[in-house]
């Protein structure tokens, strides 16, 4: 059961993404990816399950990510993507993960476009993480990265000819930045 600050967070964020559409981009040479951005109801309130990278990836290797990836011939859509790359690299089954809604998506400056769909979890789930991509995983509590003391903002970056902000969050030692932290930026405004 989840605590009642997680009820009231997963009833805001459920409201604003039925609500609002998702901003979506088709931007020309991009690759389109998806990622699953977990929300997990701890006893302690919603927190996000976030994953570092294994250092040994010649593509951010040892950075923060939500689990995702490229959109593959077998997916039947963004979401599938962000579902199946959860499995592959976390060993959750897509029938347990409970889809709330897309958020906008986030072009980055290596020629990705991430489409993120939040799944939320009411307790934290079985974890079988693939060590060829994931290092390590850890939960964030929301509540925390809602506090000034744990989120800068580091200017704008010009991608595709639209200006977006470089918001970075700490998490203890932990730097989480780039597009991760366009998305939980994203999430947590939608949360209210």
């Amino acid at each position: 059961m989840p605590a009642p600050s997680g009820a009231r967070f997963k009833e805001a964020l459920a409201r604003s993404l039925k609500k609002a559409r998702p901003r979506r981009l088709r931007l020309r040479g991009f690759i389109s990816c998806a990622v699953l951005v977990p929300v997990v109801a701890l006893k302690e309130g919603p927190a996000l399950l976030l994953t570092v990278r294994n250092r040994g990836l010649s593509s951010h290797g040892g950075q923060i990510a939500f689990p995702g990836g490229r959109k593959e011939r077998g997916d039947i859509s963004l979401r599938a993507a962000a579902l199946r790359e959860t499995r592959e690299e976390l060993g959750i089954p897509e029938n347990r993960i409970e889809i709330l809604g897309p958020l906008d998506d986030v072009p980055t400056p290596l020629g990705f476009v991430i489409s993120p769909w939040v799944g939320w979890f009411e307790q934290a789930p079985d974890l079988v993480p693939q060590a060829r991509e994931v290092e390590a995983f850890f939960f964030v509590p929301c509540s925390r990265l809602r506090r000034p003391s744990c989120y800068s903002q580091g200017g704008w970056r010009e991608i595709a000819g639209r200006r977006y902000p470089l918001p970075e969050f700490r998490a203890g030692r932990r730097r989480i930045w780039g597009a991760t932290a366009r998305i939980i930026q994203d999430l947590l405004r939608r949360a209210g």
